[in-house]
């Protein structure tokens, strides 16, 4: 216990001396840099608080090309990873500033280049192409045949990539080039862009999308589109020019073959790239083909194509553009066209064929139908995949309806716009009477004319009726009053278009009168049955008449859509086959009228009254009496000189034609005659 006690005394004393020690040396130690501070403070290190927080780093180069120092703190730690994406994206806005200054130096270049070919190609004419012999422009047009061909080979291989060549291509319808290379340079480049077009209408970038970054095949695919862009309006601009120029020159030149070369090469890529940019162009170029004389090849050429667009587009929008500006230009021309243009517009398909072709009921899958899996080929699907495949069914067939109703939506409200232009200009012509268009204004009226909106009712009718009696006026030649063809036609169509007017639903519940043109198509009948050319239509085949001055081809012209006896058809249907109550007198007046003409047409027509004749028998038990031989009580006796049929007496009369027709030189009429009488006695009995 003793010792313990010494041994804690003595540790004690060493701890206590230790302490007092550390005291006075640090005592010391504070006394020394007191002292060294009060002599001289320049002998101490110098300290930098910046240094002392930052670190340096490796020196980078800036945009404008000055080397910068960089600083950190010394406490983060960058990675790897983050220097190698700053240095990455350094590099990207280095290339991309290179990129851009040459794509602007390259588009100024451009620019100017266009501008000097512009001034150079505004007065080009038949002086403007370089003059060579035989040999020289022959040897000339084999060498550009191959260089066209060479650059149209790398086009094909990768047209991103040599999209550069249709420059080249184009720089060969210069102005110091021959003729010959110009024009085949022209007719060239149609195959070339046809192949090249996508098959979507190219949309400009706009300024956010200009500066965000994308990956190398989006710029290339962007270049491509731009430079398309720049050689394909180039290109239409220069065909625009030459087919203006073209206007009014001596066939044969140099100019008006060029400017035909490029109603052509326009005609072809308006058929197959009406969908794509600067459309307007191509349609301007066509339309004012059609409404510039002469109508010689290119004029049908251009015609041909105006037509085939109207039947094959779907959609609407290029048709509707189309079809304003030929509007425009005919009230500019102030009517003074060919019939043939406005005969185009009946190849319009307007709002008919979406109801006729579309089902109510159920969509329309546009997929081949698939074949039947056999049983032992189906693939085992688990209940859970089943019933996923079922709503993605589901989601597919709602997903597809509303498309196609939105579609059908727009497609309405395009044909319905184009429809309005279409009867504006149809109303106009009427107003302004322009004989030689008249005929055809009545066809398409007869056609479209369910369309009209009921308002325009009255006063289409009292139109038409004005016409009908302006062609009424007999012309006396010898003594001899008769029809003339033509007006006998546009009576016909006039009578056409008003049962259309009556047949759609507005006009079965307005009531509108028609005894007008019915008492007109009762007393037109005779002149229609002395007719020879009740069947001809503008695809019929006919030898010249040595006996008048008028040539086939000019009688075709007049026939725009329907033959004479299509609309004689029609307008019986009209009367009587789509109406319920029709009078007595008016069934018995028309049938005997006629079994009459029925003597003198031509067979396909004489068919075709048989068959009326027939319907007539079926609908109407009036029609009875009117085969019957047997005495019977009547007042007077039939006026077949009389053109009212209610005034004629036609109960005094009997069909004996049919007897007559029994005897036909074709057995197909006889047989039709002989079937005409039985019918009404069966349904007698």
């Amino acid at each position: 216990m003793v010792k313990r006690s010494r041994d804690v005394a003595k540790f004690e004393k060493r701890a206590k001396a230790r302490q007092e020690q550390d005291s006075k040396l640090a005592q010391s130690w504070q006394y020394i840099k007191d002292s060294d501070n009060e002599e001289d403070e320049d002998y101490g290190p110098r300290s930098f608080k910046e240094e002392e927080s930052l670190g340096e780093m490796l020196p980078v180069r800036g945009e404008d090309g000055q080397i910068k120092r960089v600083m950190r703190k010394k406490g983060d730690k960058i990675s790897k990873r983050k220097l190698e994406e700053q240095a990455e994206r350094q590099r990207q806005e280095e290339e991309e500033e290179a990129a851009r200054e040459a794509a602007e130096a390259a588009a100024a270049e451009q620019a100017a280049k266009e501008a000097a070919e512009k001034e150079e190609e505004d007065d080009i004419g038949d002086s403007d192409f370089e003059e060579e012999d035989e040999v020289t422009g022959e040897a000339r047009f084999r060498k550009a045949q191959a260089e066209i061909a060479e650059l149209a080979d790398q086009l094909n291989e990768d047209a991103e990539e040599n999209i550069h060549c249709l420059r080249k291509i184009r720089e060969l319808m210069g102005r110091k080039q021959s003729f010959r290379v110009v024009q085949l340079t022209i007719l060239s480049l149609v195959p070339i862009f046809q192949s090249i077009i996508p098959g979507y209408k190219i949309r400009p970038l706009t300024e956010a999308e200009k500066r965000e970054k994308v990956s190398k095949e989006v710029k290339r695919l962007r270049n491509f589109e731009t430079s398309l862009l720049q050689n394909y309006k180039a290109y239409l601009d220069y065909i625009s020019k030459f087919s203006k120029k073209a206007r009014g020159s001596t066939e044969g030149t140099m100019k008006r073959i060029l400017g035909d070369s490029c109603v052509v090469a326009a005609c072809e890529l308006l058929k197959t790239s009406a969908y794509f940019n600067f459309r307007s162009d191509l349609v301007a170029i066509v339309v004012n083909r059609v409404g510039q004389k002469p109508y010689d090849a290119n004029y049908f050429k251009a015609l041909s194509t105006i037509e085939s667009l109207f039947e094959d587009d779907f959609e609407g929008s290029a048709v509707k553009e189309i079809v304003m500006s030929l509007s425009k230009m005919i009230r500019a021309k102030k009517y003074r066209i060919d019939e043939s243009l406005l005969n185009s517009l009946l190849k319009l398909r307007l709002l008919t064929e979406l109801d006729a072709r579309a089902s109510q009921r159920h969509v329309e899958s546009q997929q081949a139908p698939t074949a039947k899996v056999r049983k032992k080929d189906r693939v085992h699907l688990t209940k859970k995949q089943r019933k996923t495949l079922k709503e993605k069914k589901e989601i597919d067939e709602e997903m597809l309806k509303a498309e196609m109703a939105v579609s059908t939506e727009e497609r309405e409200k395009i044909q319905g716009e184009t429809l309005k232009i279409v009867f504006v200009l149809y109303f106009n012509i009427l107003k302004e009477r322009p004989q030689h268009l008249m005929a055809a204004t009545l066809e398409g009226l007869a056609k479209f004319s369910h369309l009209i909106n009921a308002d325009f009712f009255g006063d289409l009718l009292e139109v038409l009726r004005e016409l009908i009696t302006e062609r009424q006026i007999r012309y006396t030649d010898d003594g001899k009053q008769e029809f003339l063809e033509t007006s006998t036609r546009e009576a016909l169509l006039c009578i056409v278009t008003a049962f259309v007017l009556l047949g759609g639903q507005v006009g079965e519940s307005m009531n509108l009168d028609l005894t007008f043109f019915i008492n007109h198509f009762y007393s037109s009948l005779y002149a229609l049955g002395l007719n020879p050319d009740i069947e001809l239509s503008h695809k019929s085949l006919r030898l010249d008449d040595p006996n008048t001055n008028e040539s086939a081809s000019n009688k075709r012209s007049k026939i725009n859509v329907a033959t004479e006896m299509e609309m004689v058809v029609r307008s019986f249907e009209g009367i009587f086959l789509q109406q319920k109550h029709v009078s007595r007198l008016r069934v018995q007046a028309f049938a005997k009228r006629l079994a009459t003409i029925c003597l003198q047409l031509p067979e396909k027509s004489c068919m075709a009254g048989l068959k009326i004749l027939d319907r007539l028998n079926k609908k109407f038990t009036v029609m009875t009496a009117l085969y019957s031989s047997d005495d019977r009580i009547t007042n007077g006796v039939y006026r077949m000189d009389v053109d009212q049929p209610d005034h004629a007496n036609p109960e005094a009369s009997t069909i004996w034609e049919t007897v007559l027709l029994e005897k036909h030189f074709s057995p197909d009429i006889a047989k039709a005659a002989k079937l005409v009488p039985r019918n009404v006695k069966k349904n007698k009995h």
